[in-house]
């Protein structure tokens, strides 16, 4: 006669602990990524806003034109020269800074904008580059 355990069908103690163990290490290995994501988003829409900002001053230098470059606040004329930093009026955590120098072409400048920010307590910043020629003649 059999008894009855033999009969009963399902799990064993120590497959269901097997299967909790590997249910854990996989979700904690997911639960990993999560912070990298979140970096990555982070970033991607600081780079994102950079971009827009070295535009914006991109497009203020080519509106005001090769006459009035140096209307500009925060201009500077001295090749290599940092100067001042600006900061964005809606965008407190930018700053930036333009620099109009020779290209050793006539009716031809060069202007670069840089854009800086902190990112995890490191200065970072990026260049925009430009060139204005004076199309009066």
């Amino acid at each position: 006669m059999k008894s009855r355990l033999d009969n009963q069908q399902g799990f064993t103690l120590v497959e269901i602990i097997i299967t909790i163990v590997i249910l854990v290490v996989g979700l904690s290995a997911l639960m990993g990524l999560f912070p990298v994501g979140l970096k990555a988003s982070h970033r991607g829409a600081t780079l994102s806003t950079v971009a827009m900002l070295g535009e914006m001053k991109m497009a203020e230098v080519h509106y005001v034109g090769y006459d009035n470059l140096t209307s500009i606040e925060g201009i500077s004329a001295v090749p290599g020269n940092s100067g001042a930093k600006l900061s964005f009026a809606a965008y407190s955590d930018y700053q930036w800074h333009l620099n109009i120098s020779s290209t050793g072409i006539s009716d031809l400048v060069q202007a670069i904008a840089w854009i800086y920010w902190n990112d995890e307590g490191r200065e970072r910043n990026e260049k925009f580059l430009t060139f204005i020629a004076d199309y009066a003649d």
